[in-house]
């Protein structure tokens, strides 16, 4: 699968494809989530680059793929807790958040977040909930109209799979998915119906998290998200002005909508 492969292969430096796989498969042995594995150990290898008179993880470095085993088995077995942990805490731990690729403790898919300012309205991964991570590159717009828009009228709709059980890979169209619980469940339900559905799905969730405590500063993303990536040939729009503006408006929508359905 693309994630387990980028992320345990490339991402860290990685170019030899059984050498990925072993990883891929350990992974998966402990029970442990490849993205989430992937990038942490990308930023503790990062961090050592940066930092080379303060090492952790045994010096970990890019492209050494018997020390990227060994810690692989070390987390999964309890032994390396500092990566263990996962990119957040580890970051806080370290002192240096700004390169550490998550939103809200959830760890980036491999799609960077230069080019996508929707990752931290995603539910839970960040592209399994909010489908905004290929828009840039699919529509090529960079406003900040045309990411409010996407983030709250079209990137949720993503989740009609988690409701109805459609490989999200399937590319099925809205009508095609309410077919599906017609004949499957003999539900009566169309397009339309499904589709406000899947919409007070997501804002319900965000509700959830608002009420948990969620605020401005956890729908973020990592400083280095707002600074022009240089192996990109995408424009670049993401700033931090840019961003700012965009998370005030989607904040005020999606707090008014929830409120509208008595979710907040």
């Amino acid at each position: 699968d693309y994630e387990p492969l980028a992320l345990l292969s490339t991402n860290l430096g990685i170019y030899d494809k059984e050498a990925a796989m072993d990883l891929i498969a350990l992974c998966d042995e402990l029970c442990m989530d490849s993205i989430s594995l992937g990038v942490s150990l990308g930023y503790a290898m990062e961090w050592n680059k940066r930092f080379p008179d303060d090492q952790v993880a045994g010096g970990l470095a890019y492209g050494d793929v018997e020390a990227t085993l060994a810690a692989v088995e070390a987390i999964g077995t309890g032994q390396l807790g500092l990566i263990g942990q996962g990119s957040l805490r580890m970051s806080e731990e370290l002192g240096a958040p700004e390169f550490a690729m998550h939103s809200k403790g959830v760890e980036y898919p491999a799609y960077v977040p230069h080019s996508n300012p929707g990752f931290p309205w995603a539910l839970a991964g960040g592209h399994m909930s909010m489908r905004t991570f290929m828009f840039m590159i699919a529509e090529g717009e960079t406003s900040v109209d045309y990411w409010v828009d996407a983030v709250t009228n079209r990137g949720w709709d993503y989740i009609r799979s988690d409701i109805d059980g459609l490989c999200k890979f399937s590319m099925a169209t809205p009508e095609m998915h309410a077919e599906a619980l017609r004949i499957a469940a003999s539900l009566d339900i169309d397009e339309a119906a499904l589709l406000e559905t899947t919409h007070r799905t997501f804002i319900r969730a965000y509700a959830v998290e608002r009420k948990s405590g969620f605020d401005e500063s956890d729908y973020t993303l990592p400083a280095e998200a707002h600074e022009p990536l240089e192996t990109s040939t995408l424009e670049y729009f993401n700033t931090p002005e840019f961003f700012a503006e965009m998370q005030g408006r989607i904040l005020t929508e999606l707090d008014g909508r929830a409120r509208g359905l008595g979710y907040l």
